[in-house]
């Protein structure tokens, strides 16, 4: 018969003196017992904080006791005498690892404090959670969902509506995406949660996607709307759009100190362990050169180090994008949205003088995106009809409702008319759109004119939203004359 025997967690419970009297009654040497003493209590820690290894600290076994509880409220209790910070119990918890809950609730009640376990949660993180899990990621996603919730995107226009998703993306996830690596679901379930809030919709809700995701966050000048453009979380994510770390962050070199000559990524580019890879290059070579190439490539070494002169400051890294080679979050996020975005793109024209809400109706109208009927009818939504609701002449597209509609001609001729443009012809909404940028007038007037026609693109518009579902149809003389 074998009896195979486990001891449970030895190394916490076990007698150190119990250890070292057994081992002297078993003939051990005191030399040999001492060495095992210094193993014992000589055996150093350390954390690791963002990648720097803390202060190291002595390793001690430990006991689970209520005795050990009451000492530590004593000391507690001593500190708020000496510092007047006083440890509210009420609000503390006390959390196990690997102890029953029954003792675990024996040590709160003496602390007078409430027991808990992992998970928990400490300054706004998740302690003991398995962060690879999407499980794990809830609290996030809710956050989520509370701040772009439906109601929200019923009473706020398209321009509150990107205002708010810009301020949720660039605040709930930073902490989070700064300490965490994100799954690829978590990160798609988070951008499903914006694409329908931006639309008008909720996760039960899911309101028609006008203008594909991508194109919406790109930059202004990639043809978006300039939010941040994708949650990134994994670095050969921004390898595919084209960004490789190590060029985009070089080490400037001071005093030398703090860099490795062959490791690091002081020259740009490439290491110089990866540049030079023959193993004869070094600055004591042990051996004669065994080939041309060998020699070749130390002179190349010696070439790149010929202009290197340190100085008494400290290495830096600079950022090598900006002109300021400092790095910023903000610098980083442009450049991951200007590589990461369609080139072929034409610019998104916005005036600042006007709201938001107008510009991003102007730049739904230049993508010909709007829920015009014949826009709605190409997606499958049954309509009884697909002609204009304003002149039943034609079918309603963008370049109807806008520039051949009756209404939109005689509207522009009154707008141009007033700035004393009367030979001015309609020919398609792009002209409209753009014509600001060649019509003789003094730049100063430039802007004020762009208003002008974006607001009566805005007018035409809401007009016509009005005649569709308003029981009362709006007067066509009271809009000329508004």
């Amino acid at each position: 018969m074998f009896f195979k025997v486990d001891f449970e967690k030895a190394f916490d419970y076990l007698s150190w003196s119990f250890l070292l009297s057994i081992m002297e009654q078993m003939g051990f040497s005191s030399k040999w017992r001492k060495w095992i003493h210094s193993c014992l209590n000589s055996a150093f820690a350390s954390i690791l904080i963002n990648g720097s290894p803390t202060k190291e600290f002595k390793l001690e076994r430990g006991e689970w006791s209520i005795s050990n509880a009451k000492n530590l409220s004593r000391i507690l209790t001593c500190f708020h005498l000496a510092s007047g910070l006083k440890v509210n119990f009420n609000k503390s918890k006390i959390i196990s690892v690997e102890v029953s809950y029954e003792d675990l609730n024996i040590i709160a009640s003496s602390f007078g404090c409430l027991a808990s376990q992992f998970p928990c949660t400490y300054l706004g993180l998740p302690v003991g959670a398995k962060m690879s899990r999407c499980c794990s990621w809830e609290p996030l996603i809710k956050r989520f969902q509370n701040r772009l919730s439906k109601w929200k995107a019923n009473t706020l226009s398209f321009g509150g509506r990107l205002t708010l998703i810009k301020s949720v993306i660039g605040s709930l996830g930073v902490y989070y995406f700064s300490t965490f690596k994100a799954p690829k679901k978590v990160i798609h379930k988070l951008e499903g949660i914006r694409r329908r809030f931006f639309w008008g919709g909720n996760s039960n809700v899911d309101k028609i996607s006008w203008v594909a995701w991508d194109k919406v966050v790109s930059p202004r000048n990639k043809g978006g709307l300039g939010t941040w453009s994708r949650i990134i979380n994994l670095k050969h994510e921004l390898t595919k759009v084209g960004i490789n770390l190590p060029t985009v962050f070089k080490k400037k070199i001071g005093d030398g100190r703090s860099t490795s000559f062959w490791h690091d990524h002081w020259l740009g580019g490439t290491t110089l362990q990866e540049s030079f890879p023959l193993p004869s290059i070094s600055w004591t070579r042990r051996r004669s050169f065994r080939s041309e190439e060998e020699l070749n490539e130390q002179n190349d070494l010696i070439n790149l180090l010929v202009n290197l002169h340190l100085s008494n400051g400290s290495d830096v890294w600079e950022f090598t994008y900006d002109a300021s080679r400092r790095f910023s979050v903000n610098n980083m996020r442009k450049l991951i949205s200007t590589m990461s975005s369609d080139n072929t793109s034409h610019p998104t024209r916005w005036n600042k003088l006007l709201p938001s809400k107008v510009n991003i109706l102007t730049w739904r109208v230049l993508n010909k995106r709007l829920p015009t009927r014949f826009n709605l009818d190409w997606r499958g939504i049954d309509l009884d009809m697909v002609r204009c609701p304003l002149c039943n002449n034609d079918i309603e597209t963008e370049d109807h409702l806008f520039v051949k509609c009756p209404l939109a001609i005689d509207t522009w001729k009154f707008v141009f008319s007033r700035w004393q443009f009367t030979e001015i012809t309609n020919s398609n909404l792009l002209d409209i759109l753009t014509m600001v940028d060649w019509l003789p007038m003094a730049h100063k007037h430039r802007k004020f004119f762009d208003v002008v026609v974006n607001t009566t693109i805005w007018a035409i518009w809401n007009h016509r939203n009005k005649t569709v579902f308003n029981l009362k149809r709006p007067q066509r003389s009271c809009f000329l004359m508004m």
